[in-house]
């Protein structure tokens, strides 16, 4: 750990909320299905996309909730799944990562009874690279389209970074309640090598300008010490 502060401490996490509830859709759906827009999905969202008995893929599906953080979409996959059923196991995939401190309690992180910390959400970010860099990925807008049709959206991508060329991949998040709010993984250069590196902010009132000056301070501060 480069840096910390209340690293244990509960707060809103808003939108990251949307990279549990990819996880749990990829656990439990065969993406390439198709599936029907019921009517409690038409919610406020950023970008609305969808229309009520709309057929599309759980992939596009995913691809709106990470991409565009699409509101529409996690309420559609949740109603799939089962709105109940979605919120129980996005709680026990939390904790089957080691993230002991987190609370879900809806799919989008509208409410602001959907929390974590610093600490758990550095165990969702090391899980993710390492496990789930597929979820990552699609953050950036990259999909492997050898394996899966082309996106049925031009989406416009609410990430964040996703075109540097440094960005791994992540999620950010905005609500009253919750400010803003990121997590976020960069490739950040050591002497030689390339490491991957988790920044994590929350409650923020300028989360790209937060996330910005802990990379830099990262990069400038921290390097191998020679022998």
């Amino acid at each position: 750990v480069f840096l910390e502060k209340n690293r244990a401490q509960a707060m809103p996490i808003a939108s990251i909320t949307k990279l549990i509830t990819s996880l749990v859709v990829l656990d439990h759906t065969n993406i390439e299905r198709f599936v029907s827009v019921p009517s409690e999905a038409l919610v406020f969202t950023s970008v609305p996309r969808l229309r009520v008995s709309q057929k599309i893929s759980i992939l596009d599906l995913l691809s709106l909730l990470l991409i565009e953080s699409s509101n529409e979409a996690g309420i559609t996959l949740a109603t799939y799944l089962g709105p109940e059923k979605t919120i129980g196991w996005m709680n026990y995939q939390a904790k089957s990562i080691g993230m002991e401190n987190t609370n879900f309690v809806d799919p989008n992180g509208s409410l602001l009874e959907n929390v974590s910390t610093p600490l758990d959400l550095y165990q969702l970010a090391k899980y993710l690279y390492f496990n789930r860099s597929f979820v990552l990925n699609i953050t950036k807008g990259i999909f492997d389209n050898d394996s899966y049709k082309e996106p049925a959206f031009n989406f416009k991508n609410s990430n964040l970074f996703y075109d540097d060329k440094n960005f791994v991949g992540g999620k950010m998040g905005i609500t009253t309640g919750s400010r803003e709010t990121m997590l976020a993984i960069f490739n950040i250069p050591f002497d030689e090598e390339i490491r991957p590196v988790a920044f994590i902010a929350l409650r923020s009132k300028d989360v790209y300008t937060d996330i910005i000056k802990m990379v830099e301070f990262v990069k400038n501060y921290y390097q191998f010490a020679n022998e």
